[in-house]
C-alpha cells in the first residue's frame, strides 16, 4: 500500500507539473523511487493510475463531500477553496486529456456514472441536475486561471451559491 500511495503521489505531482501528456510512466516511477515496470504491479496502465490519482486526491482533500453525501453548496465551496487547488488542476488536466485519449475518456465516463448515481441517490435529484452541477464544478476548475480578474470573493461565492441552489431548487439542498 505504501508503494501504491507513493506512485499515486508521484503521478499527481507529475500531472500538475507537466500535464497528462508529459506525465509518463518512467518519470512517475522515478519520482516514486521504483522502476517503470513496477508501476504495472499496482495499476492496469497509465490511464488507470491517473484516474486512481484523481480519486485519491478527491478523497484526501474532500472526503465525503465529492461523493454526494454533503450539500451541493458545501461541495462547490470546497471546490473553490485554496486547499482544493491541486485537485482542481489534476481534474482539469485529466478532463482535457480525455478528449484525446479513449482509455482515459472511458475510465472517466465510468467514474462519472458511478458518482452521479451516488449524487442522485443521496440528493434525490434527476441526472440532468447532477450533470449541470458537474459542468459547474468543471468550470470552477478554471478559477485559478482567472485570478487576474479582481473580484470580491464574498460576492463571487454568493453568486456560485445561488447558481447551485437554482440547480437543485429544493430548500433542503441549500447549506
Amino acid at each position: 500500500m505504501l508503494t501504491r500511495n507513493r506512485i499515486i503521489a508521484a503521478a499527481t505531482q507529475a500531472v500538475i507539473e507537466l500535464g497528462v501528456a508529459g506525465a509518463n510512466i518512467t518519470d512517475i516511477a522515478a519520482r516514486a523511487g521504483i522502476s517503470g515496470p513496477a508501476v504495472y504491479k499496482h495499476f492496469a496502465g497509465r490511464a488507470d493510475l491517473l484516474i486512481q490519482a484523481a480519486k485519491h486526491s478527491l478523497d484526501d482533500v474532500a472526503g465525503i463531500a465529492v461523493r454526494g453525501t454533503v450539500a451541493p453548496i458545501a461541495t462547490a465551496r470546497l471546490w473553490m477553496s485554496p486547499r482544493f487547488e491541486r485537485t482542481r488542476r489534476l481534474l482539469r488536466e485529466l478532463h482535457v486529456a480525455a478528449e484525446r485519449n479513449d482509455v482515459l475518456r472511458d475510465l472517466l465516463a465510468q467514474w462519472h456514472t458511478e458518482q452521479a448515481a451516488r449524487w442522485q441517490a443521496s440528493q434525490g435529484v434527476a441526472i440532468e441536475q447532477v450533470k449541470a452541477f458537474y459542468l459547474l464544478l468543471l468550470g470552477l476548475s478554471q478559477i485559478d486561471s482567472l485570478a487576474s480578474l479582481d473580484t470580491n470573493p464574498a460576492l463571487l461565492q454568493d453568486l456560485i451559491d445561488r447558481m447551485v441552489a437554482a440547480l437543485f431548487d429544493n430548500p433542503s439542498h441549500r447549506s
